[in-house]
């Protein structure tokens, strides 16, 4: 990028990081060094676990006092001064208005009973001391910048109703209305389909240039990291292994665990496992998703929302049927649907059942062989159980006839499938892991029953390149074993490739094109599905 000063903004200098817990010292952050000048974005890429994410933490000084130690000769000074173990009353004064941060999970970070719209204001009329009619009228721009339409309207809604992507645009919004000198972005595009991904990174370098502001941008995307960011390090196991530009260190890794990452590319086809002759396992058709949105004085709905309009899908056994779209196209709504998390309309079948409208009780049979892996990890997961009886939970249900150590086996089984260490992970709860680390836990989950049929809703998003490869695999593994169906949504359009036999593209609630993965990738028809496959960072792009 141009103009950037030779003054540094922030010094990280040997920050070590140790959690103490009930389990013992974990060590999470292991003597680390780098810095940031102004104008410039440096990159923290690395797997989940790595230490990206408490480093941004104790950047901010959010991690928690009681259980954090740092080392004794760390340092993070912003500007000079001093962040770690200073007053609660300096740092008012800087998060939020000189130093923001973008979160990874916006549902954990958004308040669910005020409006967006009041929270962004609120923002304003604290660090910026405007009016509340000043404030509103730059929420609004700010929520049009980010790509939020009828932005008037929207701000009077609440987190709940908008999708994932949309939520993230939020957070952005937020972050950047006090024009801050440090943005720290941690994982800020992970929820967004790619080609608001593609306008986000460009909203986010215009407003670096004419604001002046440095970006510290942790991800476990390569290619986002590779179009975004002047300089990267690369952490493994709480430790930067490697650092430098990011063309030199991409173009030229000397580290194994660097030309690791770099080779995490989820490649091949999938071969379709269903048979033209196969009856359908799931099947859809005419279906339509309402939202009433206006009423009448007697409580008549006068005007809806329509989210998904007359699509209709089929899904045999052993198939894969992959959803790609914007952020609001209908795909997590049709998705739902289907499983009958939502009310819809049109007719709905799983395995010869009409299932549509069926109450809770005949459903409740049916409901081993259909499960789901939500797009948000911490939000599906009870913070109250542990990790074994999250993952066992099904079995209570629909395997009584289990004991205890048959259940223990069980989930010691599942959680080795999704590389998770059972005997480190059994006891512990969500918030321990990362997000990555919750994801992985949310599929062991739902393959514990061996079900005939997934809905798979973003499962990778929150995944870095060499576990998503390595999910990827798992889930063709467990497909081809015991023939289980698959919808897949998702907005990377990689794993959606390497993933299905057959591709749905939605656009506002219809679906636009339909073919073969081959056909939709290698010769996309419409203009839409065209600018979709454009605006992916291709891994393959990073050796070019």
């Amino acid at each position: 990028m141009s103009n950037i000063k030779n003054d540094k903004i922030l010094e990280v200098k040997n920050l070590s990081v140790s959690f103490f817990t009930e389990a013992g010292e974990i060590k999470a952050v292991r003597n680390i060094s780098f810095d940031i000048k102004r104008n410039e974005t440096l990159a923290i890429v690395g797997e989940s676990g790595s230490g990206k994410s408490v480093t941004s933490m104790a950047i901010m000084q959010l991690l928690p006092d009681k259980i954090t130690v740092y080392g004794e000769k760390s340092s993070v000074l912003f500007e000079g001064q001093e962040m770690l173990h200073a007053k609660e009353s300096f740092l008012s004064t800087q998060r939020g208005n000189r130093v923001a941060m973008i979160f990874q999970e916006p549902m954990t970070s958004l308040n669910p009973y005020l409006t967006i719209g009041l929270q962004i204001i609120e923002v304003l009329v604290l660090h910026k001391n405007m009016s509340k009619s000043n404030a509103k009228k730059r929420t609004i721009e700010l929520l049009e910048l980010v790509g939020i339409k009828d932005a008037a309207q929207r701000i009077k809604t609440y987190p709940h109703e908008f999708s994932g992507g949309q939520l993230q645009r939020i957070m952005i919004a937020m972050a950047l209305a006090n024009e801050p000198d440090l943005l720290i972005a941690d994982e800020p595009t992970t929820a967004l389909d790619v080609t608001i991904q593609a306008e986000v990174l460009d909203l986010l370098k215009s407003l670096q240039e004419k604001m002046h502001m440095s970006i510290l941008f942790i991800t476990h995307d390569l290619g986002v990291a590779k179009h975004f960011c002047d300089n990267v390090c690369v952490m493994k196991e709480g430790e930067i292994v490697e650092s430098g530009k990011i063309d030199d260190v991409f173009t030229a890794p000397k580290h194994a665990y660097t030309k690791q990452l770099l080779d995490s590319i989820p490649r091949g086809m999938k071969t379709d496992l269903s048979s033209a002759n196969d009856d359908n396992l799931v099947l859809g058709e005419d279906i339509w998703v309402r939202y009433p949105i206006k009423t009448n004085m007697f409580g008549r709905v006068t005007k809806t929302f329509d989210a998904v309009k007359g699509v209709s899908i089929q899904i045999k056994p052993g198939q894969t049927i992959g959803i790609v779209g914007e952020s609001g196209s209908g795909k997590s709504t049709l998705g739902r649907a289907l499983v009958q998390l939502i009310d819809a309309e049109g007719t709905i079948e799983f395995d010869g059942n009409n299932i549509n409208g069926m109450s809770v009780d005949n459903l409740r049979p049916l409901r081993a062989d259909m499960q789901i892996v939500f797009q948000d990890p911490y939000g599906s997961l009870s913070p109250r159980l542990t990790v074994g009886e999250i993952v066992s939970e099904s079995l209570y249900v629909h395997r009584p006839e289990m004991n205890k150590k048959q259940r223990l086996k069980r989930v010691e089984e599942v959680l080795r499938e999704v590389e998770i260490d059972p005997h480190l992970a059994i006891n512990r709860y969500p918030h321990e892991f990362s997000g990555g680390q919750r994801q992985r836990i949310a599929i062991a989950r739902a393959i514990i029953l061996e079900p005939k049929f997934i809905l798979l809703d973003e499962p990778t998003s929150a995944l870095d390149r060499s576990v998503q490869v390595t999910v990827i695999e798992l889930l063709r593994k467990i497909q081809k074993k015991y023939s289980i169906s698959y919808l897949f949504i998702s907005h990377d359009l990689a794993v959606v490739k390497a993933m299905s036999d057959f591709v749905l593209v939605m656009k506002d609630g219809v679906i636009v094109e339909q073919g073969t993965a081959t056909e939709i990738f290698e010769n996309p028809q419409t203009e839409y599905c065209r600018t979709l496959i454009d605006a992916a960072f291709e891994l393959t792009e990073i050796a070019s």
